[in-house]
């Protein structure tokens, strides 16, 4: 007779006229959140490079949880390297803001849409 584990955790699943792909433990659908990789951070690290004294503004599209959730990851992250940082602002623009932009020379950061 075996024993049962109670820590393992059994998953069953069934998948009828499935027309290709993996049926997963987790399946994602639509876009997912942006999250700082460390191909990002390395690149704050050397565009903010020039101004490591001076407090960093990060402004977010008002509205845009998504935006304002990945301009928090930035923002942990710089204050975690000892940047000093005025925290997440938001803000509404005359026109769309898509992607993120750093401007060094004002030590500015503004996260926009999702593209």
């Amino acid at each position: 007779m075996e024993k049962e584990n109670k820590d393992e955790k059994n998953i069953h699943v069934t998948s009828y006229d499935q027309s290709g792909g993996i049926t997963a433990n987790q399946v994602n659908i639509g876009n997912q959140p942006r999250t700082l990789t460390p191909e990002l951070k390395t690149r704050l690290d050397q565009v903010l490079q020039i101004n490591k004294n001076r407090e960093i503004r990060i402004t977010a599209v008002m509205g845009d949880g998504e935006a304002f959730q990945f301009a928090d990851q930035i923002k942990e992250y710089l204050e975690s390297e000892g940047w000093k940082v005025s925290g997440v602002d938001q803000a509404v623009y005359n026109k769309p803001v898509i992607g993120q932009t750093i401007n060094p020379e004002a030590t500015e950061i503004i996260i926009g849409t999702k593209q």
